[in-house]
């Protein structure tokens, strides 16, 4: 069967309502090929967790930077709820190592209004591999923050690290320490920008991933494209 004929056979799937079909019928399009933008578009449609359609998402933004309609719908699945739930399981920091002052005393500022936070230079296990844990940590936490500047829009580890993130749908958060152009990596949400006042940076950011919720507030569905 050819791709054209496996995307129309999903769609007839998913208007059946045969969700499960759609999804197993779309790995094999993704498998055979990578970059097809329709079968990621359709993945997102019809995921069944926040975080594949997330993952989706990006894939469709990674392929197409300028689709609006998409762009919208993953900052959706962005929204202040999912950034705060992500965070209750922990805050991976993602730095370019000249960039490594910063990122260890933004880790100090966060523990201290109560954020848990993963940093290598001060949370890495006694004797333990580096690489483990890292995997270990990435594996675990719900959320990243990437200490932004010139040196991380070059740094293969934040490449990396951001790269696992995005596959596996989890949310990550620029925090500006120095004035960059971000774009090269991919992060969607609006910077959150410590460069002029650390001060002022801090407080957004505790706002944005501790502040509690409305106790009015009912239950969010996924952004549906």
């Amino acid at each position: 069967m050819d791709l054209n004929r496996m995307l129309a056979a999903v769609g007839q799937y998913a208007r059946a309502g045969q969700v499960q079909q759609a999804r197993q019928l779309l790995w094999q399009v993704i498998a055979l090929a990578p970059h097809e933008e329709q079968a990621w578009r359709l993945l997102a449609s019809v995921a069944q967790t926040m975080e594949e359609q997330r993952a989706a998402l990006l894939r469709v933004l990674a392929l197409n930077p300028d689709d609006t309609r998409v762009k919208q719908a993953y900052l959706q699945s962005l929204e202040a709820r999912y950034i705060r739930s992500a965070a209750q399981a922990g805050v991976f920091i993602s730095y370019a190592h000249p960039d490594e002052l910063f990122a260890v005393g933004l880790a100090d500022d966060l523990r201290f209004f109560g954020v848990p936070v993963w940093i290598d230079v001060m949370d890495m296990p006694d004797g333990s591999d580096w690489y483990e844990a890292i995997d270990a940590a990435i594996q675990r936490c719900g959320l990243m923050l990437v200490v932004g500047s010139p040196a991380a829009t070059r740094a293969d580890n934040v490449r990396s690290e951001l790269r696992r993130f995005a596959e596996a749908g989890k949310i990550s958060l620029p925090v500006l320490a120095q004035p960059a152009d971000l774009s090269a990596l991919n992060l969607w949400y609006p910077p959150v920008d410590f460069s002029e006042d650390y001060s002022s940076g801090l407080q957004d950011l505790i706002q944005l991933l501790a502040a509690p919720e409305p106790a009015a507030a009912g239950r969010h569905k996924k952004p549906v494209l």
